[in-house]
């Protein structure tokens, strides 16, 4: 999301701003090989018994 929505950009209006994470998140599909590719091995779920880190 950094990277599609806020990195190296600017926005005029807060109406913009909140526009392009509405987009980035109503569209969030189109960026699935992008998020696989982050989620490594050692990725856990907050709160999942088996991983160690309880929930919030």
């Amino acid at each position: 999301m950094k990277r599609k929505v806020l990195f190296n950009k600017a926005y005029g209006k807060f109406a913009l701003f909140k526009q392009a994470f509405d987009d980035f998140f109503h569209n969030l599909q189109t960026y699935a090989a992008d998020l696989a590719s982050l989620i490594t091995d050692r990725f856990h779920l907050i709160g999942n018994p088996n991983s160690g880190i309880p929930s919030a």
